[in-house]
């Protein structure tokens, strides 16, 4: 049973949130490195971008986290810590690299 602030860790939606933002993570922190590559002049010409849509994207990551610190904040909290990590390990940048493999347009 679910409550609120008190969902149970073996909760089917609380672990298909966690690997939802944990995509959604890696689909921003790819954007992100493909914008900053873009401003810093390092943007060649045959190098891939991505469709305007993909921004959208970047504001479930917020919204998953706010509705995981509802269902249990403790959760919360480690899958941050994850995504850290996972950031720092360059994990969540190939991930976003093969969820948007198909929507690069080289330019």
């Amino acid at each position: 049973m679910m409550s609120l602030f008190n969902t149970p860790f073996n909760s089917v939606i609380l672990i298909v949130l966690v690997i939802a933002y944990n995509i959604v993570a890696g689909i921003n922190n790819y954007d992100v490195r493909l914008i900053r590559e873009k401003k810093d002049e390092f943007f060649l010409a045959n190098t891939k971008t991505l469709p305007k849509w993909i921004g959208y994207i970047r504001l479930l990551e917020p919204i998953i986290l706010v509705v995981l610190l509802f269902l249990n904040w403790k959760f919360a909290l480690i899958a941050y810590i994850i995504k850290a990590i996972l950031q720092a390990l360059l994990v969540l940048e190939f991930i976003g690299y093969i969820m948007l493999y198909p929507f690069n347009i080289k330019r």
